[in-house]
């Protein structure tokens, strides 16, 4: 294998390290943007909601229903 070779083996390996950072990047950006979404709807809930008006038994037995 010349130099040659292994300088355009060496860049080819970085180029790809590249992209995938580029790749994983976009895919963390999507991710934060759908839980700014999410935050958003969030916060236009009416500050009262099912939980707030369940005690604390009757949220134990919501879960124990759906585990089963």
């Amino acid at each position: 294998m010349t130099n040659k070779d292994k300088a355009m083996s060496v860049t080819k390996s970085k180029t790809a390290e590249h992209d995938a950072d580029i790749k994983d990047n976009s895919h963390e950006r999507a991710k934060l943007e759908a839980f700014a979404e999410a935050q958003a709807l969030i916060s236009k809930l009416p500050r009262e909601t099912v939980l707030d008006t369940m005690s604390h038994e009757d949220m134990e037995t919501q879960f124990e229903r759906r585990s089963v």
